[in-house]
């Protein structure tokens, strides 16, 4: 008897784009705060960056499942790339607390948002009888930028390379777009 195919072409494209949004992500949960460190921000301050985050990232969560379901999920996919990358460039070029702080939360809806819907992608295209199978194997991918991301994060700013930091950061977000724009399989929900 032949097993339906697990690895076919858009749940591997599916697992990169995860990988690549996540490298961002993780590099960024412990790599941010060491950057606004070195910038002089005070430790109360970076904790108060640091919840609003959370917090912002936590509310996503709560509307990002059925807006992914309402608007599908490559558009909403799409659409936290952007606001994770987006933010990227104002904590380069935007100086201040205030603009850390709105840009840091637009980060945190993307993060969120990005993950609720490339999460909802995979399956999606998993065999039915090989789903726990292929959600175990889709996990390795988060697993692996959460093993990697952080790694990278600090070794870019304990080597003295902010630019680095956020280039690479950027970089692993933005190549996740193009590999999203081809995520064309969308599954439609049916009507409730």
């Amino acid at each position: 008897m032949n097993k339906a195919r697990l690895w076919t072409s858009v749940f591997i494209r599916i697992g990169i784009a995860a990988f690549l949004t996540g490298i961002c992500q993780q590099m960024f949960m412990p790599g941010f705060p060491q950057f606004l460190q070195l910038e002089g921000f005070t430790p109360s301050t970076i904790g108060a960056i640091s919840a609003a985050y959370t917090a912002a990232s936590l509310f996503a969560r709560a509307f990002s499942g059925s807006l992914t379901d309402s608007f599908g999920r490559r558009r909403m996919l799409l659409a936290g790339i952007i606001l994770l990358s987006a933010p990227i460039l104002g904590f380069m070029y935007v100086p201040g607390r205030e603009a850390t702080v709105f840009f840091r939360v637009v980060q945190g809806v993307g993060a969120s948002t990005a993950s609720i819907a490339v999460g909802t992608m995979a399956p999606d295209v998993l065999p039915r009888e090989r789903m726990a199978e292929g959600i175990g194997y889709f996990g390795l991918f988060t697993t692996l930028a959460s093993a990697i991301g952080p790694a990278l994060g600090i070794a870019l700013l304990t080597a003295g390379r902010p630019g680095g930091f956020f280039a690479v950061g950027l970089f692993s977000s933005l190549l996740s777009f193009p590999v999203a724009l081809s995520l064309r399989y969308e599954k439609k929900m049916p009507p409730q």
